[in-house]
């Protein structure tokens, strides 16, 4: 399950997606957190009254928000994250990230709304073009000036409190909404790939499954034979002086760097004499 709980606006029911968050609750205990369970479902529950109010509000200025999709703690696949809201306005994506209780937009919070913005633009398939606005909601905050929304894919951090979150959404709908793009499918949203950056392993194995390091040097550079020739040259000096050498190999990303520095490990043995 990519969300703990969706639905459209028209039929959200905060006492239903109470309780469904109550599982979320209990299986994050069951996994060893039980600490955080009494915490979280008072901060849920603050968290759904305000929706419940925040949504009203937009169904009464915009008779057509009661088809936008609601979608709640959506898991971001291996990035251990969970958006607390994604509301799926026509072509636009809002995303929130509340801090109950909180009265500062702090800058830790605020980089952690604009991180799950960014995670769904370059990762997730169905947001890599649409245009994503990001919230920070701290709900006792005071009221603060926001950036400009710019017609960019994703857009400066908005900050509001609860009372003024429904207005936020309601102006960047009205600034940025393209009447000629698409829709957004909910369901296809919610099954869409995400990928993220592999890591270095992953990435030397996927391009490299089938080829061995030979490939590296006539495939993507010229200097790596002369890398290796210098790194047995210093081997050679380490075990023939009995002393210790430090070798820094740089490059960029999938240069090479670390297949052709592990295909040496066999004459890096100190011998015997050593």
């Amino acid at each position: 399950m990519p969300a703990a709980f969706t639905c459209r606006v028209d039929a959200f029911d905060k006492t239903v997606a109470r309780a469904v968050m109550g599982d979320l609750v209990n299986s994050v205990a069951a996994m060893g957190f039980s600490n955080l369970r009494s915490s979280q479902v008072r901060a849920w529950a603050e968290q759904l009254d305000i929706l419940d109010e925040v949504l009203g509000q937009l169904r009464a200025k915009r008779v057509d928000a009661g088809r936008w999709t609601v979608v709640l703690e959506y898991s971001i696949p291996r990035r251990q994250r969970r958006p607390d809201l994604i509301l799926l306005a026509d072509d636009l994506i809002f995303v929130a990230e509340f801090k109950i209780g909180g009265e500062q937009f702090d800058e830790s919070s605020r980089w952690q709304a604009y991180s799950y913005a960014l995670d769904l633009r370059d990762f997730h398939a169905e947001s890599h073009d649409r245009v994503v606005v990001p919230f920070l909601v701290a709900t006792d905050a005071k009221d603060r000036a926001n950036p400009a929304i710019e017609s960019t894919m994703v857009c400066p951090v908005q900050f509001h409190n609860a009372r003024s979150l429904a207005e936020g959404i309601e102006l960047a709908y009205a600034r940025l909404h393209d009447p000629a793009k698409s829709t957004i499918d909910a369901a296809a949203w919610l099954s869409a790939a995400y990928r993220p950056t592999l890591t270095i392993i992953e990435a030397a194995e996927s391009l490299y499954s089938q080829h061995g390091v030979h490939e590296i040097s006539h495939r993507y550079a010229d200097n790596l034979e002369g890398t290796t020739d210098c790194l047995l040259a210093a081997i050679e000096t380490a075990q023939r002086e009995r002393r210790h050498i430090a070798c820094f190999v740089t490059g960029v990303p999938g240069a090479g760097k670390t297949l052709r520095t592990s295909s040496l490990s066999k004459y890096s043995a100190p011998s015997r004499n050593a």
